[in-house]
């Protein structure tokens, strides 16, 4: 039964909640058992229908069993909302009490789950699961939580599947299978009984509430962890420049545990491998060593002395095995980011100070993208 269809689980929901249910005048409904194993089906079920429900034990009363005497039995007690476009009973009395109760109906509140804490697990090894289904959606976890936003998908997909309005007559024909499937398969062609054909009604249009709910939790995301539009190329144009860089120092010191741990690590990772170099290289050799910049130079480690070699641009000759080395991590901009800054920086001079272009005007240029800017740096 629980892997049945919705239409028998609708319908076992309803068998349950018309003998053991209740439901009170502000449409809050009741279902109780002493079954445990009943308690768990029950949950199972209402959970598949998209229901959330609230489960609690609460201390029995009294009672007599036949051969048993009076024993007191705890019993299973859940609580769930409920609408009268679900149709949890089936009894008169107990839906009539569904559809004419005066209870405020919270679906966002009923309908959704929310995160109540964050909690720090040790990484592990993870496999991305698709389900071969059209959506790949799968239910996660015991409380078959979606793992999409199924409640904006499905106002998005039932928007534009109004439904048809005619007389009765114009349904019953030939292909009323068709009518009552018209909203989720696409037919050739339908015929109609009657002499009025049946009419869709308007589209209603997209749902903007829905849509625009994804992007504040967007920009809720951003507020929290301090990434703001400036910090990650996203400049709307009527934002001026000031406005942009006092976001971006915004986004800096909120985010500034990122490069503090991105320094930790690179420190352990330096600290690692200046213990592993002097086992490594042991014999003599010739090693390349790129700075900050971009430059290529060369050094010679080996067991020799210090020594100059002008000729093949070795500086000296480096023993690894001798002594310890420090290690120093300094982070922040990059050297393009670095020279970028500097040459804004030098135009905004320039522009204020005009007279001081003979003087910078070879580091000015050094520092822009040019092909062939260090050739016109050096003729300045």
């Amino acid at each position: 039964y629980l892997r049945a269809s919705a239409k028998q689980r609708w319908e076992l929901l309803q068998g349950l909640m018309d003998s053991d249910g209740s439901i009170n005048t502000t449409k809050q409904c009741e279902f109780t058992t002493v079954n445990d194993h009943l308690a768990a089906g029950f949950a199972e079920l209402v959970r598949s229908l998209g229901i959330k429900a609230v489960s609690i034990v609460r201390e029995g009363r009294h009672s007599k069993i036949v051969g048993a005497g009076s024993v007191v039995q705890p019993f299973h007690q859940f609580s769930f909302s409920a609408y009268p476009d679900e149709p949890v009973f089936r009894l008169a009395r107990k839906r009539g009490r569904l559809v004419n109760g005066r209870g405020i109906e919270h679906r966002r509140r009923t309908k959704r789950h929310r995160i109540v804490s964050v909690e720090k697990v040790p990484s592990v090894p993870v496999q991305c699961v698709g389900i071969d289904a059209p959506s790949h959606l799968f239910l996660a976890g015991e409380a078959m939580v979606p793992t999409h936003n199924t409640y904006t998908t499905e106002l998005v997909g039932m928007a534009p599947k109004a439904p048809y309005i005619g007389p009765e007559a114009a349904f019953t024909g030939a292909d009323a299978r068709k009518w009552e499937t018209a909203n989720t398969e696409n037919w050739a062609f339908m015929a109609y009984g009657g002499d009025e054909a049946p009419k869709r009604q308007p589209f209603a249009g997209v749902p903007a509430g829905a849509l625009q709910e994804s992007l504040n939790a967007s920009d809720d995301m951003k507020a929290i962890m301090g990434l703001h539009e400036a910090s990650i190329d996203d400049i709307a144009d009527r934002r001026s420049g000031k406005a942009i860089r006092a976001l971006q120092g915004q986004a800096d010191v909120a985010t500034f545990h990122f490069l503090d741990n991105l320094s930790r690590g690179i420190r352990h990772g330096g600290q690692v491998v200046l213990d592993l170099i002097p086992h490594v290289y042991t014999g003599e050799r010739i090693i390349r060593t790129l700075g900050q910049d971009g430059t290529v130079e060369s050094a010679q480690l080996g067991q020799e002395a210090v020594q100059e070699d002008t000729k093949n641009g070795i500086k000296g000759v480096y023993n690894l095995t001798l002594g310890k080395y420090d290690l120093t991590v300094e982070a922040g901009p990059s050297f393009i980011t670095q020279r970028q800054e500097a040459a804004e920086q030098m135009m905004d001079l320039l522009k204020a100070y005009p007279q001081a272009a003979p003087i910078i005007g070879d580091l000015l240029v050094k520092n822009l993208d040019w092909p062939g800017a260090d050739e016109i740096a050096e003729r300045l």
